[in-house]
C-alpha cells in the first residue's frame, strides 16, 4: 500500500525573534525553576545560533548559560499541549551572539538554506511518503525538530513518477537515487532523504542521505523505536549543513561590494530590492550608487565579501543570479 497526495508542508526562513526565542517545559513558576528554565531555553537558542547540536558540550559556554537571566529580555508562562506548564523566553540576540563569537564559535544568521526533506517510512503494511494515521507522529517529529533548529523545511510533491519509485519493491539504492534527482525539479539548496524502515524484529533502521551542492553525506542508524532515529537524523543533517554554510569570515570586517540588480521596473520593485538587501545578515551598510533604466547598482559593505553575500541571496527567492556574472542579479516575483 502506498499513500499518495500533495504535501503542502512549508516553512519560512527563521526570523530574529525565532532565533532568540525558546519554549521549554517547567515544573512550576518558582524562582529556582524559572532560573533552571531560562538556562534550558538559552541552551536551545545557542544550538540554533551555532547550528551545532554538540556545542553545549563545550565548557566555555557554562558561564553564559549560568547567566541566562542577564540576557533574558522577555518571558512568559503558557500551557503546553499535554496540559503542563512551559516557559517561553526571549534573549538579547546581539549580546548572546557576541559572547559566542568571543568564545570562537561561528554564528549562523537569519538567512538559512531551505531543506527539501523526504521522509519515507516502510513497515509490514507498505511504504509511505506522506503522513498516515499510524505514521503521522514521525512526520511531525521531523517538522518539529527542524523548527527547533530554526531550519526552513519543505516537503516535496508526491507525483506519479515518485509513486513508481516508492513502490515497496523498489530497492533502497534506486529509491535514494531517484529521490535525489527530484532536486532538479523542486529547487532547494539542500536535499535530505530519510528512509526509515521497520526490521523483522520490530526494531527500526534509518538510512539518510544529505545532498548540498555537489557534496553528499550518508549514514545509518538503528533504534528500538522510530522516533529517535528521525530526530537524530535531522539533528545530524543540520549540523552538517551548518559546517558547510557557516564560516567565521561572515562576521569579519566588511568589504566593499558592488551589486547590480536588473528588471527593477517600478517603485515597488525598487523598494523590495532595497529592503531585501538591507535585511541580509552579511550586509553591514547599503547605498544606491546609480539607477540606469531597469538596473540598480548597490554599493554594499558585506561581511565576508561577495561570496558571503551571494550565499545568503541564494537561500531566498528574491534575486536570481545571472550565469557567468557573479555580481549581477535579476529581481524575481513580478
Amino acid at each position: 500500500m502506498l499513500a499518495l497526495g500533495i504535501a503542502s508542508w512549508t516553512a519560512q526562513a527563521a526570523t530574529i525573534g525565532e532565533l532568540a526565542r525558546a519554549t521549554v517545559p517547567v515544573i512550576d513558576s518558582s524562582e529556582s525553576e524559572f532560573l533552571r528554565g531560562l538556562s534550558a531555553a538559552l541552551e536551545v537558542v545557542v544550538v540554533k545560533l551555532t547550528g551545532n547540536s554538540k556545542v553545549l558540550q563545550s565548557g566555555a559556554l557554562r558561564d553564559l548559560l549560568n547567566r541566562a537571566k542577564q540576557y533574558n529580555t522577555v518571558y512568559g508562562y503558557e500551557k503546553s499541549p499535554d496540559g503542563g506548564l512551559q516557559l517561553r523566553a526571549d534573549f538579547d540576540l546581539p549580546a548572546v551572539s557576541g559572547v559566542l563569537r568571543q568564545q570562537g564559535f561561528a554564528v549562523w544568521g537569519r538567512q538559512r538554506p531551505e531543506f527539501l526533506a523526504w521522509l519515507v517510512v516502510t513497515d509490514s503494511t507498505g511504504r509511505y511518503a506522506t503522513p498516515t494515521i499510524a505514521h503521522k507522529p514521525l512526520f511531525e517529529a521531523l517538522e518539529r525538530q527542524a523548527e527547533l533548529r530554526a531550519i526552513p523545511l519543505r516537503r516535496p510533491v508526491v507525483d506519479s513518477a515518485n509513486a513508481a519509485l516508492m513502490a515497496p519493491a523498489t530497492a533502497e539504492d534506486d529509491l535514494l537515487e531517484g529521490l535525489t534527482a527530484t532536486r532538479s525539479g523542486q529547487s532547494a539548496p539542500v536535499i535530505l532523504i530519510g528512509l526509515v524502515t521497520q526490521n523483522p524484529d520490530s526494531t527500526w533502521r534509518a538510512r539518510w542521505r544529505l545532498q548540498i551542492d555537489d557534496e553528499r553525506e550518508e549514514w545509518q542508524a538503528t533504534n528500538a523505536q522510530a522516533m529517535p532515529v528521525v530526530i537524530a537524523g535531522i539533528d545530524r543533517a543540520v549540523d552538517s549543513a551548518a559546517k558547510h554554510f557557516v564560516h567565521p569570515e561572515i562576521a569579519s570586517a566588511a568589504n566593499d561590494v558592488e551589486l547590480l540588480v536588473d528588471d527593477v521596473q517600478t517603485a515597488d520593485d525598487y523598494g523590495r530590492a532595497l529592503n531585501y538587501l538591507s535585511d541580509l545578515d552579511s550586509v553591514a551598510t547599503l547605498n544606491v550608487r546609480k539607477v540606469e533604466g531597469a538596473r540598480v547598482t548597490f554599493a554594499i559593505k558585506s561581511r565576508g565579501g561577495l561570496p558571503a553575500l551571494v550565499q545568503v541571496i541564494s537561500f531566498g527567492r528574491v534575486l536570481q543570479p545571472v550565469v557567468g556574472q557573479p555580481s549581477l542579479f535579476t529581481l524575481l516575483g513580478h
